[in-house]
């Protein structure tokens, strides 16, 4: 069929090549585990946010970002979590709400009473928390999301 022979064992070490790289490039990979996260009980100071309201149909009708003050002012909010409850401070230290039970599973917290929406940790570091819920609207809109940022305090 190929009258050079150097030229069939080229071609044939070629395609050999090809299938087993190519073999090796469909095999199947473990995935890797999702990064540990940090724990969530201690202070949080909460240091920006984002709401994004939507309509009836889905479409985006606001977005507002905003960021809180930080240090000891009245203006300035951190949350307190321990293993079953969280507590909403000022800067200064003065209780905004008594300490609300919650519950945890896996990214997901529950607020037993006030809240009845669950909140999603998008990210927990040693030094770093998101938090995202969706709140059902109004006449005026399907929904509201809301991601809160905070630092370790």
């Amino acid at each position: 069929m190929f009258p050079d022979k150097r030229l069939a064992t080229r071609l044939a070490t070629r395609l050999a090549t090809g299938l087993l790289l190519s073999s090796l490039g469909c095999a199947k990979q473990a995935d890797a585990p999702p990064p540990a996260m940090g724990a969530l009980e201690g202070s949080w100071n909460h240091t920006r946010g984002v709401t994004t309201t939507y309509n009836d149909s889905g479409v985006q009708i606001d977005q507002q970002a905003y960021a809180l003050p930080q240090g000891n002012t009245t203006a300035a909010r951190y949350t307190t979590f321990t293993g079953t409850t969280m507590q909403l401070f000022m800067g200064t230290g003065t209780a905004l709400t008594g300490p609300a039970p919650y519950t945890r599973s896996g990214n997901t917290l529950t607020f037993d009473h006030n809240l009845p929406t669950p909140y999603l940790i998008r990210q927990l570091t040693a030094t770093e928390l998101t938090t995202f819920t969706v709140v059902p609207g109004s006449f005026q809109n399907s929904h509201t999301d809301y991601e809160m940022h905070y630092t370790r305090r």
